[in-house]
C-alpha cells in the first residue's frame, strides 16, 4: 500500500466500533434463501474474493491495485491514492458465488470527494454484457447514485438508468437489488427504488463486484486519498 504524505487525516476512513455494527443474520423468505455472507471479520480477504488488478476498461488514468485493499476493524477498505495525476486503486469480485438470479445487499460507506467514484454491480459469467450496476457513484458529495442494466439487442449494446433519490452514502447504507425472471428491483436500505422488467432482465449467470476508481476529474483534485469501507455482504438464492 502507498501511503501519500498529509493525506491520511484529511481523508481516511476508519472504520470503529461506532461505525460497524453486527450484521443481521440472514433468514429465509418464501421468496429468499441465504447463499453467501461476509462480515470481514478476519484480517485479510478470504478464498470467496477475487482481487483486482490492472487498468479499468476506458479508464487509463487509474490502476487497480492488490495493495490497495485491507481488511480492518471488521470492513473491508478500498483505498483510492493520487500521485501526479494517476489514481491507484482496488476493487473485488465475490466470482465463486454466481448465480441465475438471487438477492444481494451491501453495506458500505465511502469518503466524500471528487477523487474517486465507486460502483457495486452484478458481472456475468460468460460474456458482456449483461450488467447490473446495482449502485454507480460519480464521486462528489455523494448525494445520489445511479442504477444501470445493459443487454444486447440486435447485436448492439444497450443500457438504461436512473438516479436514485437523495441518500448519504459518506454514512452507513445499504445498497442492492433483488432479481427474478423479468425483473430487477434495486434497493436501498431493503427498500425498492427503481424496477426494470422484460427483456432487457438478465437471463445467465451472474456474480457480485465491488470496485473504486478515478473520475475524469481527477488531475486537478486537492484530495489525495478515497476510502471505500464495505461492513458486509449478503447473497440469497431465488427460490421460487
Amino acid at each position: 500500500m502507498v501511503l501519500v504524505a498529509g493525506s491520511v487525516a484529511a481523508s481516511c476512513l476508519m472504520p470503529t466500533s461506532a461505525n460497524a455494527v453486527a450484521m443481521p443474520t440472514p433468514r429465509a423468505t418464501s421468496l429468499w434463501t441465504p447463499s453467501f455472507v461476509e462480515n470481514f471479520n478476519g484480517s485479510a480477504l478470504n478464498k470467496s474474493w477475487g482481487r483486482y488488478s490492472g487498468t479499468p476498461g476506458g479508464n487509463p488514468t487509474t490502476t487497480w491495485r492488490r495493495s490497495q485493499l485491507s481488511v480492518t476493524n471488521g470492513a473491508l477498505r478500498i483505498r483510492a491514492q493520487k500521485q501526479g495525476s494517476h489514481v491507484y486503486s482496488g476493487g473485488v469480485c465475490n466470482c465463486k458465488v454466481a448465480q441465475l438470479y438471487g438477492k444481494w445487499d451491501v453495506r458500505l460507506r465511502v469518503t466524500k470527494a471528487e477523487l474517486a467514484k465507486f460502483v457495486v454491480l452484478l458481472w456475468p459469467t460468460k460474456g458482456w454484457p449483461p450488467e447490473v450496476d446495482i449502485a454507480e457513484d460519480s464521486g462528489g458529495n455523494r448525494k445520489s447514485f445511479s442504477g444501470y442494466v445493459h443487454w444486447t439487442a440486435a447485436g448492439k449494446h444497450k443500457f438504461s438508468g436512473s438516479r436514485s433519490p437523495k441518500v448519504n452514502t459518506k454514512k452507513w447504507i445499504r445498497v442492492g437489488v433483488q432479481w427474478r425472471p423479468n425483473l430487477l428491483e434495486y434497493t436501498i436500505n431493503g427498500k425498492v427504488w427503481k424496477r426494470v422488467t422484460g427483456s432487457t432482465v438478465p437471463r445467465q449467470k451472474m456474480w457480485l463486484a465491488i470496485q473504486s476508481e478515478g473520475t475524469k476529474r481527477s488531475a486537478s483534485q486537492k484530495t489525495k486519498q478515497v476510502d471505500l469501507l464495505v461492513d458486509w455482504v449478503k447473497v440469497y438464492r431465488w427460490t421460487p
